[in-house]
């Protein structure tokens, strides 16, 4: 594969099934989805609704 390959979304989901590791500069899921989690600040109150919301998955749309 090229670089450019291993770069684009698709390349990135074969190298991380793959097993290889981040790319050189690059930001791990995860990394960004715990920096995300500190810049959004929840408060006590906010954070316990979020936890507490009904995961019931919605109503499928009808496109018939």
């Amino acid at each position: 594969m090229t670089d450019a390959t291993m770069r684009s979304p698709p390349g990135e989901a074969r190298r991380g099934l793959d097993g290889g590791g981040p790319l050189e500069g690059g930001v791990g899921l995860g990394s960004a989805l715990a920096e995300a989690g500190r810049q959004a600040a929840l408060t006590e109150e906010e954070w316990t609704v979020f936890v507490s919301r009904d995961a019931t998955p919605g109503r499928p749309v009808s496109l018939g």
